[in-house]
């Protein structure tokens, strides 16, 4: 069942406008609900009329009901927005569409463990569909708003409940303010760490920071989680004391953090990760 829609703009406007609030920030409440999701199947969350506002802002989780200290292989959702000429278009003769990936919140209760999108409006009406990949069904929780503020670009917040997870070192930050650090400890020989940050799609900086000089090779990447694919990162030459700043482009899509010691023997200090980005 889609979720409620509570959809009546030119009511709102007037209201808002005879208050002195300017409109433009002031988002519209278009549905919201919580709809089962399980085994790859999209479901609809409804058709919405848009064409009054410039973008379209979701805020979507997925809720787990166990935790886990990384998420497994299917644990994640995708969300589709269908860009349509009229409510009556079925969503494969869409206009345009955008697709975002999205993970759960872990069966932690806490802020920012939802993800948010922010789209442009580009057609009058708009199909929203979500498809959780894993067996075991979990419920979909969120909203979808109108904005009269418009985009010239897709705006990602990748927000879930697996940073900090692992309990491989510390980690501190929220990822929606910005900035996150992460504490490695030092490593095994041949040893890996991975975390799975809580990021704005777009432009970041990562900083590796250590005060002991790395007895061989050390890696600190950015991969994409569905391929394994190296975004971004650095291989560290041996000897080498920080800080190494990079600079890379987060995709719209959860990513991981991992850190891998080349040494036959266990690393001989710990390390600091950080990612900077704006949140503006």
């Amino acid at each position: 069942m889609p979720w409620n829609s509570y959809f009546d703009a030119p009511l709102l406007t007037a209201l808002l406008n005879g208050e002195g609030i300017p409109i433009v920030d002031r988002p519209t409440l278009l549905g919201s609900g919580s709809i089962p999701c399980a085994g790859g199947v999209p479901v609809s969350l409804g058709v919405f009329h848009v064409a009054s506002f410039h973008s379209i802002i979701a805020v979507i989780t997925g809720n787990e009901p166990a935790t886990n200290t990384a998420p497994p292989a299917t644990h994640y959702g995708e969300i589709v927005f269908y860009h349509l000429e009229n409510d009556t278009d079925p969503f494969d003769q869409a206009v345009d569409w955008d697709s975002n990936l999205f993970y759960g919140d872990n069966n932690i209760t806490a802020v920012d463990v939802n993800s948010r999108f922010n789209s442009g409006a580009r057609a009058a009406w708009l199909g929203v569909t979500v498809t959780w990949f894993d067996i075991a069904p979990v419920n979909v929780t969120g909203a979808i708003y109108g904005s009269y503020r418009p985009v010239d670009n897709v705006r990602v917040f990748n927000g879930h409940g697996y940073w900090g997870a692992s309990g491989i070192g510390s980690v501190t930050g929220r990822g929606v303010d910005g900035l996150l650090e992460w504490s490695v400890p030092a490593l095994a020989a041949n040893g890996d760490a991975r975390e799975y940050p809580n990021t704005l799609a777009g432009p970041a900086t990562i900083t590796f920071r250590n005060n002991i000089a790395t007895p061989s090779t050390y890696d600190y990447f950015i991969l994409d989680p569905q391929s394994g694919a190296v975004i971004g990162g650095k291989t560290l030459a041996t000897g080498f004391v920080g800080p190494d700043i990079t600079s890379i482009n987060m995709p719209a899509r959860p990513v991981i953090i991992n850190a891998h010691n080349h040494s036959g023997t266990t690393g001989a200090g710990a390390a600091t990760i950080s990612i900077t980005q704006s949140v503006r």
